[in-house]
Parts: C-alpha cells; structure tokens; sequence
C-alpha cells in the first residue's frame, strides 16, 4: 500500500477505498485498513472474511463507530468493499442522549443497510432518558428495510438463522457490527455461528 494513501488518510474509510489501486488485493487493503485504523485508535477488525478457502460462509466487521458520521463512512466503506453481499448491521446505540440528539441522522444511515439488528443503548456514564430506547430509534427507520430488536445474548443464533435463510436465497453475507460500548463481546459468538461446520 503506497504512502499517498497513509498521507491523505483522514479517518473516512470511503478516501481509502477511493485510492485503492484495483491490481492490489482485497486482503492487503483489508490488513491496511484495520492498521491504520487501530493506530488512530479505532477498533476496526475484520473478523472472518469468506472467501472459499475456509469453513465461514459469512464476513464479519468490527467497527467502533457510534457517531453518524462514522457510521456512514464505515457502512459505505463495506458496501464498496462488498458490493453484492447482502449487508446486515449490528448496531449498540452508545448514550440516551446522543441516539435522542441524533436519531434522525441515525435512522437515514442505517436504512441504507440491507437489515438492521438493534441491541439495547449502552448507557455508559448515563441515567435512561424517558421514551430513548433502540424500539423508538428502530420506528424511525426506513420501511424498506429489514429491522429488529435483539438482546445481546441471542444475536449470534439470529444471525445464523438469517444465514440460513439468506443462503438458501444465493445470497453471501456480510455482517458488520458497530458500536463502542461492548458490542465487540458478542463478536466470537457471532463467529461461532457463521461457519459451515454447525449449519
């Protein structure tokens, strides 16, 4: 991976599709991508990637965006990456006050989405904020797109029935889960979900 692209670099995953030479490889940019942004400080991982050779049938992201912003550069980034996967989002809303603050931004990023599964806000620091829950934000997204509610414990086997269903459809799936409370805690079972071995 060139210089240029680490000295334009500013923290929009879209610029560093955009300057990704095509005769380079999907894993080298991949690898790129997850060092440069954990040097920023990001938590960005791809976890599994499915590209025939192993025993996944899915590809995970890690992201740790919780802004609208960085949502909407990380989901563009993996709709780029993988333009003809059915992308379904796994997003922890972090903050009452921010998912009230920005619910309408939220709402427009996330019906971009295939599917959308919401877990409970991670309150952090915060008291609940009467009426801010993921079920007000999740009324707020588009119709057409697919959308629920989910706690923590059961995303995996829920993703992995939707693989079910997806696959049997022709369609490969990516899942991409973003959030910075600890949604990433839920990442090794939803991996231990998407594998051909236990389907």
């Amino acid at each position: 991976m060139n210089s240029n692209m680490t000295e334009t670099y500013t923290k929009d995953l879209s610029i560093v599709i955009s300057l990704f030479n095509e005769e380079e490889s999907l894993p080298e940019l991949i690898s790129w991508i997850e060092k440069v942004m954990k040097t920023e400080g990001y938590r960005y991982e791809v976890i599994m990637v499915d590209d025939g050779s192993t025993d996944t049938c899915g590809t995970i992201a890690d992201d740790y965006a919780h802004h609208p912003q960085e949502l909407a550069a990380t989901i563009q980034s993996v709709k780029t990456l993988y333009p003809d996967r059915y992308v379904i989002a796994v997003f922890q809303p972090h903050l009452y006050s921010r998912t009230r603050d920005f619910a309408d931004d939220f709402a427009r990023v996330l019906s971009e989405m295939d599917e959308v599964v919401l877990l409970p806000i991670y309150p952090a620091r915060e008291e609940p904020i009467v009426g801010v829950t993921s079920e007000w934000l999740m009324g707020r997204l588009g119709d057409e797109v697919k959308k629920v509610l989910a706690e923590p414990n059961v995303v995996g086997k829920y993703l992995r029935l939707r693989l079910k269903q997806c696959l049997a459809k022709g369609q490969n799936v990516v899942v991409l889960t973003m959030g910075a409370g600890d949604i990433d805690q839920q990442v090794e079972d939803i991996k231990r979900n998407l594998t051909y071995k236990i389907l």
